[in-house]
């Protein structure tokens, strides 16, 4: 059985056209697996560095937080300091009443003053030290929300195979056309 060099054009043509329709969808999907891949590696990369950015932030926070408790017992006794002092002070001198209690006001009215700006510092860091967490987490959205991979279309791939058979049927039925047949690819006798 002998096989007409146009049929056989036509096979291939088919043969060909539809192992590059197939090669072309499974790369497309092996980019789009990659593509994944790639984003999933990213978000696990930035939430790393967000843990991290809120474990240094918590770390430098309760370090503030530390810092003031002891800037408040420093004061206190030095406070205590300055009025036993001023006590010891008055007694020696064999001073009383008024005046040494208008001494102590002035020690207590300025460790109050420097707790209340200890205390009013300490609050705008906390602040601030929250201010970034806030900004830590939309650095992490803003590298997480990255666009839906899409794969190969399954409709592409069955429309280049379409086309690869059409073609091949246009070389089949070609040399019919050509030759005033009627396009059955059989000739007539």
């Amino acid at each position: 059985m002998c096989v007409e060099p146009t049929t056989a054009m036509a096979g291939a043509s088919l043969a060909i056209g539809t192992a590059q329709a197939v090669s072309k969808y499974a790369a497309g999907q092996e980019d789009a697996a990659s593509q994944r891949a790639y984003q999933a590696q990213a978000k696990y990369n930035a939430e790393v560095a967000r843990n991290q950015t809120y474990d240094q932030i918590g770390m430098r926070q309760q370090q503030e937080i530390d810092a003031a408790s002891q800037a408040l017992f420093d004061n206190s006794i030095r406070a205590i300091k300055a009025r036993a002092t001023a006590d010891a002070g008055a007694a020696d001198a064999g001073v009383q009443g008024n005046s040494v209690e208008s001494v102590a006001r002035n020690v207590y009215m300025e460790q109050g003053r420097i707790d209340s700006a200890t205390e009013r510092n300490t609050k705008m860091s906390v602040q601030q030290l929250q201010e970034e967490k806030k900004q830590a987490d939309a650095q992490y959205r803003s590298r997480t929300n990255l666009p839906e991979v899409r794969g190969p279309s399954a409709l592409g791939l069955g429309l280049e195979i379409a086309g690869a058979g059409l073609s091949a049927y246009d070389l089949y039925d070609r040399p019919n056309r050509i030759n005033g047949g009627g396009g059955t690819g059989k000739k007539n006798s």
